[in-house]
């Protein structure tokens, strides 16, 4: 509703500037449904509206929309977020109230009180049914959904429909068991049961002599191992699997050319960082009894001038600042266990694409990597 308002109103304007960022988003695998036009957000699923006000639109709308509405948006972009988390806490939960509070008061003093719906009444609510049933991706429908869904596709025809239905959904929960016996037999063969490892063909290309000084130290501080000495073979991949999360790098050639599988999270210094995947390694070393995964990283340094924001709150001023991380590349690279990595993030260019923004998704539960 915010959109078609905005869209129809004075104070929306540039909107093929929104477009032309909107539209060059490489989303990660965990965002089901690549970007449309803004035009076409009458189209847009349920799934594409929720991308939309999690990850894209407060980067999109920066600079675009007016200043008291896009601090009055970023209240409701701010709440929902600290909603549907995985971990929330008491402080952060007075933080959403406040925020869906100060919202829904001054929807109607922005947009006119006949725009202010039941559905615009109910969001002050939200945080109350959080602490009763918790984060709001616990009673979501989109599951039940999703399954009438599965469902559908697992009956033909108008004869004897909860038998079919029986039948199909006992064969689908075999299904897992039977896919991981086939893994073992082929793409796991050989392979360690670590919850990391390198997927795909050995990528046909050889460490620079930059490269592999910054190897030999790599491994002489971090793994205590002498690399001229220990290391039996090197060999370079252009995919991992972490934790059940693959990962591409800039190495892999995907016909999928909307996807960004390679913008990434990881724990350096207890710290979380974010970075771009240039290669996989596998290393085999002689006093290690199975290959070290490690990862090549570009990292994306925080670009202090684009953080500030026009939000007189604070509390809600540094939500933003930890959740939409406006970056740039490094000149530089840095080696990483695989192990470090924490998730795929959805990066969107800004600012003449002269910068990147990286979001993280709030939960690894509704957002499956």
């Amino acid at each position: 509703m915010l959109i078609e308002i905005a869209l129809k109103s004075s104070y929306f304007h540039q909107i093929a500037i929104c477009d032309d960022h909107l539209m060059s988003i490489k989303v990660p695998r965990f965002v089901k449904r690549t970007p449309q036009s803004l035009t076409q957000f009458s189209n847009w699923k349920a799934s594409e509206l929720l991308s939309w006000l999690l990850c894209y639109s407060i980067p999109i709308l920066k600079g675009v929309l007016d200043t008291n509405y896009y601090s009055h948006y970023c209240l409701l972009v701010v709440g929902l977020h600290i909603l549907l988390g995985d971990k929330i806490t008491q402080q952060s939960l007075d933080l959403a109230e406040h925020c869906l509070q100060q919202f829904y008061l001054k929807y109607s003093e922005l947009y006119g009180i006949e725009s202010t719906t039941m559905n615009v009444h109910l969001l002050s609510h939200l945080v109350m049914y959080t602490r009763a049933w918790g984060p709001l991706w616990t009673t979501s429908c989109f599951p039940l959904e999703g399954m009438n869904g599965v469902l559908r596709k697992h009956f033909h025809g108008t004869r004897e429909i909860p038998l079919q239905l029986a039948n199909n959904f006992a064969m689908l929960h075999l299904l897992p068991q039977l896919q991981y016996k086939q893994l073992t037999k082929t793409m796991m063969k050989g392979r360690s049961a670590a919850p990391v490892y390198v997927i795909g063909a050995n990528v046909q290309d050889s460490l620079s002599t930059d490269e592999l000084d910054k190897m030999k130290e790599y491994c002489h501080s971090e793994l205590q191992v002498d690399y001229d000495k220990e290391m039996s073979a090197v060999t370079l991949h252009s995919r991992a699997i972490v934790n059940g999360t693959m990962y591409h790098s800039t190495l892999y050639n995907c016909k999928a050319t909307k996807r960004n599988n390679y913008t990434v999270a990881y724990q350096m210094d207890e710290q979380v960082q974010f970075g771009t995947v240039k290669s996989f390694l596998s290393l085999t070393i002689a006093s290690k009894t199975s290959p070290v995964i490690l990862c090549a990283i570009k990292p994306l340094r925080p670009h202090q001038s684009r953080a500030a924001t026009t939000i007189s709150s604070m509390e809600v001023n540094a939500y933003l600042l930890k959740t939409f991380k406006y970056v740039s590349e490094k000149d530089e690279f840095i080696y990483i266990e695989a192990e470090r990595l924490i998730s795929l993030c959805v990066s969107i260019t800004v600012q003449e694409k002269q910068l990147q923004c990286v979001v993280l998704p709030p939960n690894g539960y509704e957002f499956i990597n």
